[in-house]
């Protein structure tokens, strides 16, 4: 199945009794010409990582949450692991109405430059205060991928100057920080289907001990109990 084909099954596989979608999803299919035409427009250059990736999908926004007073939403409520790590550290279960929903919110070539070449584009302020290897980062050379929830995915003109596929995240809260997640595009948007977009999953996959990971393996399979999970939810599924 393609990557296409598998992000818009989504579409039908993400709503239930317990999960509905915040907003009309959108998966667009790849279009070679009017890919061809963007490149050309634009007089910008790509690796062959991120040609054969905008080959395969062109723009995704999927955005699921619980169903407020669903009989799921009711269950994990109830779920003494919930009660422990949140009710009883005196967390309501609305403040886990994000912590438990997912989102996936892939830009097209042509809204990705143009993210780039807005000056007042909102990642800029905090890339800015970045540094890789204790130099500055040069803002200009990243392009947002994806914004979600104040982490945004971003990839970079290499030295040759194309446009990469490699992956870096920038969270651009508070104290800002940038690193590679060391993951291609089509890398990066393999583990965000598995992960059903689940909230700051970037941060689990970087870290297995941010607690979003402990989130993810507690709530995934309870949310979507008809999808099989690997062991580490990043995995394949057996």
């Amino acid at each position: 199945m393609t990557v296409y084909a598998r992000y818009s099954d989504l579409i039908r596989t993400i709503p239930s009794e317990g999960i509905q979608m915040r907003t009309r999803p959108v998966v667009v299919a790849p279009d070679a010409e009017a890919l061809a035409f963007e490149i050309a427009d634009w007089s910008i250059h790509l690796t062959d990582g991120l040609h054969a990736y905008l080959t395969n999908l062109s723009r995704v926004k999927i955005s699921w949450h619980l169903v407020p007073d669903s009989a799921l939403a009711r269950a994990l409520e109830a779920d003494a692991w919930i009660r422990s790590n949140y009710l009883d550290q005196g967390y309501s279960f609305s403040f886990l109405d994000e912590l438990l929903s997912g989102d996936m919110a892939y830009l097209d070539i042509g809204s990705m430059i143009l993210e780039n070449r807005a000056p007042d584009a909102g990642y800029k302020g905090a890339l800015q205060y970045c540094k890789i290897d204790g130099q500055p980062v040069d803002v200009g050379a990243f392009y947002p991928f994806e914004y979600h929830w104040g982490l945004v995915a971003l990839i970079q003109k290499d030295a040759s100057g194309a446009l990469s596929d490699q992956v870096w995240l920038l969270q651009q809260e508070q104290d800002p920080w940038l690193v590679d997640m060391k993951l291609t595009l089509a890398q990066y948007v393999e583990l965000a289907y598995r992960a059903r977009g689940f909230h700051h999953w970037q941060l689990a996959y970087l870290n297995r001990r941010d607690p979003t990971f402990a989130r993810m393996k507690f709530a995934l399979p309870k949310m979507f109990p008809t999808a099989t999970f690997g062991e580490s939810i990043f995995e394949p599924s057996p």
